[in-house]
């Protein structure tokens, strides 16, 4: 393989994990009743978009629906603890 064939391969590569990235932020924006703008915004900072765009993991090839849903995966990953009160821990706590 010539190295121009590579240039080529890995752009069409590059595209295809960004129309991914779209069509799932279209999606996950649709669903959740947010703009696109902030959706992509949320989504290239998460760690589903640096999968995406790992070309080891291959989660491109999976489509938009696995992608939105993977990102999903994610954000019920990190939503966080309810507080609790320092008044109910026991005294070894406070």
């Amino acid at each position: 393989m010539q190295i121009s064939d590579w240039f080529k391969i890995r752009d069409k590569t590059l595209f295809s994990m960004d129309l991914v990235a779209m069509m799932a932020v279209e999606d996950i924006a649709e669903r959740e009743q947010k703009s696109k703008e902030d959706v992509l915004i949320a989504f290239m900072e998460s760690n589903t978009a640096k999968m995406l765009y790992d070309d080891s993991t291959k989660l491109w090839w999976d489509g938009p629906a696995a992608t939105a849903e993977e990102y999903e995966k994610e954000k019920s990953r990190k939503q966080p603890f309810p507080s609790i009160a320092a008044e109910s821990l026991p005294p070894a706590y406070h």
